[in-house]
């Protein structure tokens, strides 16, 4: 019995559930394939400092959507200098619950899971309107020596490309015979 309790307690502080959750606010109306430029730039709307998370959310976001290819250019920076025919994203950190990667070693499970929920616009730079708004949040794993703050940052970094990959081509831009 003392055997399968030190298994299950085990399991309880090594195991990890991150994960991210999407909140559509406004879906998008124009498809994105007729973007060529990406620019993408972050800020913050909580009270602490949260410079380090902004930095970790442009580099994580600009690496996962160079990896997509759909754009030929990628730049940080706000909307003053992007280009015709550039696709702006714009997050505004909402919430952020930060857990350190020496608390979650020193305290496991107990330490809780870090989060970012962030509020992203999606603008065309022509018109400066908003074509899509949506809510992320990014959670890292809860229990024993899962990810802490970088882990929810990575989790809401994937879930912008996801969006940006799912609404990019749209199902009537799919040849079927092909």
């Amino acid at each position: 019995m003392k055997k399968y309790c030190v298994l299950l307690i085990s399991a309880f502080l090594f195991i990890s559930c991150a994960s991210s959750e999407l909140l559509t606010k406004k879906p998008l109306e124009t498809k994105l394939n007729q973007y060529s430029n990406f620019v993408f730039f972050a800020e913050t709307n909580v009270a602490e400092d949260v410079t380090e998370e902004i930095t970790d959310l442009e580099v994580t976001v600009m690496d996962r959507v160079k990896e997509l290819n759909l754009f030929a250019s990628t730049e940080l920076g706000d909307s003053t200098n992007a280009k015709e025919g550039s696709l702006i994203v714009k997050a505004i950190i909402t919430d952020i619950n930060k857990v350190s990667g020496l608390t979650r070693f020193l305290i496991g499970a107990f330490a809780g899971q870090a989060s970012m929920t962030i509020d992203v616009s999606f603008i065309d730079a022509k018109t400066g309107n908003s074509i899509g708004e949506f809510s992320i949040k990014g959670e890292s794993g809860g229990t024993g020596v899962s990810g802490g703050t970088s882990e929810a940052i990575e989790m809401t970094a994937d879930k912008i490309a996801e969006v940006i990959s799912q609404n990019y081509l749209q199902q009537d831009d799919i040849d079927i015979n092909k």
